[in-house]
Formats: structure tokens, C-alpha cells, sequence
């Protein structure tokens, strides 16, 4: 989990030390670049379900214990996860004018972010070990 969060900021800390920009290019190529990676996966996990037979919980839980899988739906998870707290940071910082409430609200929608990637990791984790 942190290797993968650890890579994503080394990539767009890597591209604004090319592009010679601050956090705000930074912040625009984590939202390319987190866009890019959702293309890829959301193409992989439509394509996955479509070779499912059923939906019922034993295939999905025997599909999701498969190790690629999990991996896939893992970076999925978190990828959309960062995306979607990029998005709206940028959404708060345009239409929030006071400081404080900006502040707090972008500190709330990061840290609902942060729960939310970790309740779909110890379930993924949980599947994997069999305890689901």
C-alpha cells in the first residue's frame, strides 16, 4: 500500500522537477496521471467481469482471491481513491473563498479518502487470506 502511494508521489515529483513547476502542476499531473492509470484499470476490470460466469458471492470471492486480481483491484481501488480526492480538493479550493472552512473541509475529504482505501484494503487483505 505505501509502496504504491510512495511510487505515485515519486512520478509526479519526478514530472514537476522536469517540467520545473510547484504544486499546482504537480497536482495537475497526479490527476493525468491517476486518469490514465483508472483508463487502464476500469478497461481491465470490465473486461474481467465480463468473463465471469455468475455474480454470486463464491465466484467473486474465488475471482478476487486469485493474487493478480487482487493486485489489480487493490491498485484500482487506490487510484480511484486519489483521483477522487484530487478532484475534489480542486473543487473545494475553487468555490470555498474562506480559509478555514477550506482547510477543514479538504482535511475531511482526505482523511474520508484515507478510511476508505483501507476499509477496501482489509477487505481485499481479509479475502485473500480466506477469512471472507
Amino acid at each position: 500500500f505505501l509502496v504504491v502511494i510512495m511510487t505515485l508521489k515519486f512520478l509526479v515529483n519526478l514530472m514537476s522537477i522536469v517540467t520545473n513547476n510547484k504544486k499546482a502542476s504537480s497536482h495537475w499531473y497526479a490527476q493525468r496521471l491517476t486518469a490514465i492509470m483508472l483508463l487502464l484499470l476500469s478497461s481491465w476490470f470490465v473486461g474481467s467481469l465480463f468473463i465471469l460466469q455468475d455474480f454470486q458471492y463464491s465466484t467473486l470471492v474465488d475471482w478476487t482471491d486469485q493474487p493478480l486480481n487482487l493486485l489489480m483491484l487493490f491498485l484500482f481501488s487506490l487510484s480511484l481513491g486519489y483521483h477522487s480526492n484530487l478532484g475534489l480538493e480542486v473543487v473545494i479550493e475553487d468555490y470555498i473563498h474562506k480559509p478555514n472552512k477550506r482547510k477543514i473541509l479538504i482535511s475531511l475529504v482526505k482523511k474520508f479518502h484515507l478510511i476508505l482505501i483501507l476499509i477496501i484494503g482489509i477487505s481485499l487483505l481479509k479475502i485473500f487470506l480466506g477469512d471472507a
